[in-house]
């Protein structure tokens, strides 16, 4: 996991209008349902023996207005059942465990009595992308190297170091505590000459009658187009990872940016 935080924000701004990216890749290693899933689409898909040459089209969620204009109206209401495939990602898991006491006491200082979906979500991405105060690059070579699953709650509010990880897993866990289904998103990062690619965890929250959206809890936005969704799961372990490389396009290339125009 790279640290290209600085590097969002100062390539990914707010966006606005028709924003796209469509990839042209060869993958080894991948989800399927992930990659097939909202904001992506694929294009196009042929394999060829191992190899898949997959053409996606990425689409900005804040240009999305429709969309998001539902999310920021929604209300988390407990008498609204969630889909039988989402409830596994209101769980806790031996990572994201927000029944942890001082988690609880965050969120609920946090978050108070506000029900307002798109109040939870924000103050959530607010809190997880400034708690963690440094980017921890021997952790960051640990996870790619496959030694190790990120960082649990406990160990993250203690030490206030980690990747987009544990960022990620802190927001999941303030998102849960919340009744809001999050779930743990493992993909590839290209923009160049900007980001010339990296591997980068995010996150996608569920809301009815929208699905899932995904946001950023390292950069404490929104989720960017240039961010390639290729596994989805309950935390790091569920998404079924052994080695971070293998994940690594073989090839990457943008054939069509309508993006970048409306990015600054």
């Amino acid at each position: 996991m790279k640290k290209i935080f600085v590097i969002f924000l100062l390539v990914c701004g707010s966006a606005g209008g028709y924003a796209q990216i469509i990839y042209k890749m060869q993958l080894r290693y991948f989800n399927r349902a992930a990659l097939d899933s909202y904001p992506q689409e694929v294009v196009s898909f042929r394999q060829v023996d191992s190899i898949c040459h997959v053409t996606i089209r990425n689409s900005a969620v804040k240009a999305d207005t429709s969309l998001l204009k539902i999310v920021k109206q929604t209300v988390v209401d407990p008498s609204l059942p969630y889909p039988s495939d989402v409830l596994p990602f209101l769980e806790p898991t031996t990572l994201i465990d927000y029944r942890l006491p001082e988690l609880q006491v965050i969120a609920d200082t946090l978050f108070g009595n506000e029900k307002n979906v798109w109040s939870i979500i924000s103050k959530g991405l607010k809190f997880a992308s400034a708690y963690i105060e440094t980017f921890d690059d021997s952790l960051a070579v640990e996870i790619d190297k496959g030694n190790s699953i990120t960082e649990d709650i406990a160990t993250i509010l203690r030490r206030r170091k980690g990747t987009c990880s544990e960022h990620t897993n802190l927001f999941i866990a303030l998102m849960r505590s919340r009744s809001i289904p999050c779930r743990f998103i493992t993909g590839y990062v290209y923009y160049p000459p900007q980001i010339t690619g990296g591997t980068h965890a995010w996150a996608e929250c569920y809301v009815n009658d929208v699905g899932w959206i995904p946001v950023d809890p390292q950069a404490g936005q929104l989720g960017f187009p240039v961010e390639i969704k290729l596994f989805a799961g309950k935390d790091y372990p569920d998404c079924g990872i052994k080695d971070l490389s293998d994940i690594v396009p073989l090839s990457i290339e943008i054939e069509n940016d309508t993006y970048s125009r409306y990015k600054k």
